[in-house]
């Protein structure tokens, strides 16, 4: 396959992480046909944009390098050039190739050429090895890289790896992994061709339907057209996947500004439909939790119980959350065992008096038999179920998060309490609506996402203000989804 295609190798450094808002600061191409070298390419862009400072120590790339660079429209063609009837290949070719995709897609030009990922190509033939970034293979293969995270140099190590891989692992191997990456996806025969031209590469979620309307999966992406693909690729499809390829007649698009949009809209989606194939995020009518309970001047213990989602609970005496008593009682078990928490404390040993079964195989610290001291047990009681308590809120009230769209005018806004969503409202051209409004009772896989997405260092947090509220409050007249 080395010596039978035309190859392009593409690396790209960028403004971000997000094809769908940042842009390419620099672009390197090796063309190769018939397995050699007959071009290189490389030039700075003017990315028509802030150069964050993290990236510019990565890079080394400042924006006095970039200034009188030609911009992406102007060197659109050339690119285009070397890419014809080329396979894209790029490490980690779905950042590579959403970059590149969305540029085109500004200049309302066509991108869709086969791509190949050298990651995936390194892990097939050497499934020996764990690493398989672009440092590890400079390391392990001794590799000359003179200017690292730059777009050409970059390139230049995968088109090395490619040949020693070609070399090492001989050509009918290498064919053989080249060919099974190469397999394109198989799309539903359902589905029409117009649904599939029309995936984006932006943020957001999806749904899959049936042929009588009935929803099948609900997933979301910050490139929703590559996550889709990734459903239907033809060499690693589970048995799920192939259901879906199937059974899959209609795609339902929603995009949203940002990645907390996505995924609350995702869980309220696998919640109210309740998809086939869904089967993470469903709504319980039940919560599994792990009660503190403190007694006074004696041993502290620590018990399960079965709450529904309708009864309010104190969050300060609260352990820790599960979906099943088994997820409740491995977790319990284990902090016996790494503790020596007496089980009986634990509500696992139901014998009243003497030594518990563990004390008697020497793993329990002594509580049953009051060889610990009553202190000592609580302060490990408080130890072991630190990490999985709820966390504490740390505003004096509600909170406002912003996501914000490639355009101005757009937006969603979402108003959080307690790490519960309590309404999102969207901005579009017509002003503020509503969008998403917040569970009636405690959302425990709300609550995961938002303490997830908030403790990130870079999302902006601020207090809601009484007027804004009021305003948000009359904005909200009208239908969520």
């Amino acid at each position: 396959m080395l010596k039978k295609n035309n190859l392009a190798i593409v690396d790209l450094e960028t403004t971000g992480a997000t094809a769908s808002c940042d842009r390419i600061l620099e672009i390197g191409i090796l063309r190769i046909e018939q397995g050699k070298l007959v071009e290189e390419f490389s030039s700075l862009v003017d990315p028509e944009c802030r150069i964050p400072y993290p990236i510019q120590r990565l890079t080394g790339i400042k924006p006095k390098d970039v200034k009188g660079a030609p911009t992406f429209r102007e060197l659109q063609p050339k690119v285009a050039e070397l890419l014809e009837n080329c396979i894209f290949i790029a490490h980690n070719v779905r950042f590579d190739y959403g970059f590149m995709r969305n540029e085109f897609q500004r200049l309302g030009k066509p991108f869709s050429p086969p791509c190949l990922c050298s990651v995936r190509l390194s892990r097939q033939l050497y499934p020996e090895f764990r690493q398989h970034g672009l440092s590890s293979l400079i390391e392990r293969y001794k590799f000359e890289c003179e200017n690292r995270h730059r777009a050409l140099d970059d390139a230049r190590v995968v088109w090395h790896f490619m040949q020693l891989a070609y070399k090492d692992r001989k050509p009918p191997e290498f064919n053989k992994q080249f060919e099974k990456l190469m397999r394109t996806p198989t799309w539903p025969p359902a589905l029409k061709q117009s649904t599939i031209e029309k995936l984006p590469s932006k943020t957001g979620v999806y749904i899959f339907y049936d042929d009588q309307g009935a929803p099948l999966y609900v997933g979301k992406s910050t490139d929703i057209r590559q996550r889709v693909f990734s459903h239907f690729s033809g060499d690693q499809r589970s048995g799920k996947e192939q259901a879906l390829s199937r059974e899959t007649h209609d795609i339902e698009l929603h995009e949203t500004a940002g990645e907390l949009g996505a995924m609350l809209l995702e869980s309220h989606l696998i919640k109210t439909l309740k998809p086939l194939h869904n089967r993470r995020g469903r709504s319980a009518d039940k919560l599994v939790v792990l009660r503190y309970k403190p007694k006074s001047k004696n041993y502290h213990r620590v018990e399960m119980e079965v709450l529904s989602v309708e009864e309010p609970f104190h969050a300060k005496t609260i352990f820790g959350i599960f979906k099943s008593k088994r997820h409740a009682k491995d977790c319990l078990e284990a902090v016996a065992r790494e503790l020596g928490i007496c089980p009986r404390y634990l509500g696992l040993d139901e014998t009243i008096e003497g030594a518990c079964s563990n004390h008697q195989s020497g793993v329990c610290s002594g509580a049953c038999v009051e060889k610990i001291s009553i202190k000592s047990h609580n302060e490990k009681i408080k130890q072991a179920f630190e990490r999985r308590k709820l966390r504490r809120w740390p505003y004096k009230g509600p909170v406002i998060v912003e996501e914000h769209g490639s355009e101005d005018s757009q937006g969603d806004v979402f108003i959080i309490d307690h790490w519960q969503l309590v309404r999102a409202m969207r901005y579009t051209e017509d002003g503020l609506i509503p969008w998403l409004q917040g569970p009636e009772h405690f959302d425990f896989e709300g609550y995961k996402l938002i303490v997830k997405h908030l403790s990130k260092p870079q999302i902006r947090v601020r207090a809601l203000q009484a007027e804004e509220l009021r305003y948000l409050q009359l904005s909200a007249e009208g239908e969520f989804v």
